[in-house]
C-alpha cells in the first residue's frame, strides 16, 4: 500500500516536472537555434573580417611593403644578363638574410653540430661573396702592362703581345672564379633549409 501511494506521488510529480520540463525544453531548443544563429552570423564576420584583412595586407606589400622584391645592390639598375642576375640574387638573399634578419640572436646555432656548421659555412660564403668575388677585378694591373696607346689600326682592334699575354691570363683568371662562383653557389642551394628564422 505505502508502495503504491509512492508511486502515484512520483507520478503527479512527475506529470508536474514533465510540464515543466516541455516549457523548459521549448524555451532552450529556442535558445539552442538562437545561440546556433548567432555563432553562424559570427562565423561569418570573422571570415569576412579576416578576408578584409588578408585584402589589406596584400594592398600593402603590393603598394608600399614589397617583401617579395628583390632588392640587389651589388649590380647596377641596368640590363643584366640571367647569369650574372642569379648569381648575384642567390648571394643578396644570404646577405639579406645575415644582415636583416639577424638568425645569430634569434637561432640557436650551437643546438647541433648540424646547425654550427651551416652557420659556419652561411659566414664563410658571405665573407667570400663580400670580400673576394665582388673585389675580383680580372684585368686588374692593365695599366703597368706594356700595352701600346693605339690599339686600332686599319679599323680593327689590334694586341702586342704583351697585351695578349695579359688577356689570356685574365680570362684564365675569370675561368676559375667562375668554377669557385659555381661551387660556392651550390653550397648555398644546399643551405636553403637553414635560411629562415
Amino acid at each position: 500500500m505505502i508502495n503504491e501511494q509512492k508511486d502515484q506521488l512520483n507520478a503527479l510529480l512527475c506529470l508536474e516536472e514533465g510540464l515543466e520540463i516541455s516549457q523548459k525544453n521549448k524555451l532552450s531548443g529556442l535558445n539552442d537555434f538562437m545561440t546556433k544563429k548567432r555563432s553562424k552570423r559570427n562565423k561569418r564576420k570573422r571570415y569576412i573580417l579576416h578576408r578584409l584583412h588578408d585584402k589589406w595586407n596584400y594592398f600593402k606589400c603590393w603598394a608600399y611593403k614589397h617583401f617579395n622584391r628583390l632588392h640587389i645592390k651589388s649590380l647596377p639598375p641596368t640590363w643584366q644578363d640571367r647569369d650574372v642576375l642569379i648569381e648575384h640574387a642567390m648571394f643578396q638573399i644570404l646577405t639579406d638574410f645575415i644582415e636583416k634578419e639577424k638568425p645569430d640572436d634569434l637561432i640557436d646555432w650551437d643546438a647541433t653540430p648540424e646547425c654550427r656548421a651551416a652557420r659556419d659555412k652561411m659566414q664563410e660564403l658571405y665573407e667570400w661573396w663580400h670580400n673576394v668575388y665582388l673585389k675580383f677585378d680580372s684585368i686588374d694591373g692593365f695599366e703597368d702592362t706594356k700595352a701600346s696607346k693605339n690599339r686600332f689600326s686599319g679599323g680593327k682592334l689590334q694586341f702586342n703581345k704583351y697585351e695578349r699575354k695579359f688577356f689570356d691570363e685574365a680570362n684564365r683568371k675569370e675561368d676559375e672564379m667562375r668554377k669557385q662562383l659555381t661551387i660556392k653557389m651550390k653550397e648555398l642551394v644546399d643551405l636553403r633549409g637553414y635560411l629562415w628564422t
